[in-house]
């Protein structure tokens, strides 16, 4: 069965800092996808190596490594800017949201209806245990939609994760 979380890409969109989320962009085409492809792992393997030397746990941490001249300088290394290479991530990202709703979004409902009922039966668990634990599946479940909405994707952008969906499975090590 397909994993249907994108790891470190997801990780990386939801702390993208505010700045680089609000600069007007134009659509990216397939070269840039090409390069952002190619790029991405090292990004990410730069990213985890930012952890290991920090703390990772504490709020703000990942935010925070997108801020710094470090990660500036290492996305400028492989001729991107910082805006532009979140962009392009926060596009894919929302692309393969998109086809990942299209292709699982049944399985997901059953299984979010699962888990609920399941959450909702547990003697183990107080009133008010089983209302925080509702309300953060509803939580994510909603940010998961919101995360896969298509009007977010400019024109043709779907088109280029769609015909490149492969490639980007195997470059984000989804099964």
């Amino acid at each position: 069965m397909k994993r249907i979380l994108i790891p470190a890409l997801v990780l990386l969109l939801c702390c993208a800092p505010a700045w680089a989320q609000s600069q007007p962009q134009s659509p990216f085409n397939q070269a840039e996808l090409d390069r952002f492809l190619k790029d991405y792992p090292a990004v990410t393997q730069f990213l985890d190596a930012q952890g290991q030397q920090s703390d990772a746990t504490q709020p703000g941490f990942m935010e925070e490594v997108l801020q710094t001249k470090a990660f500036t300088d290492f996305v400028a290394q492989r001729g991107w800017n910082v805006e532009r290479f979140l962009y392009v991530t926060q596009q894919v990202s929302t692309g393969m949201m998109v086809l990942q709703m299209a292709e699982h979004g049944a399985q997901i409902q059953s299984e979010y209806a699962q888990t609920r009922a399941e959450i909702l039966k547990s003697p183990d668990l107080n009133p008010a245990q089983k209302q925080q634990f509702l309300a953060q599946m509803e939580q994510a479940m909603e940010q998961s939609k919101a995360a896969g909405d298509p009007s977010r994707l400019a024109p043709g952008e779907l088109a280029l994760v769609k015909s490149n969906k492969a490639r980007i499975y195997k470059v984000f090590g989804i099964e």
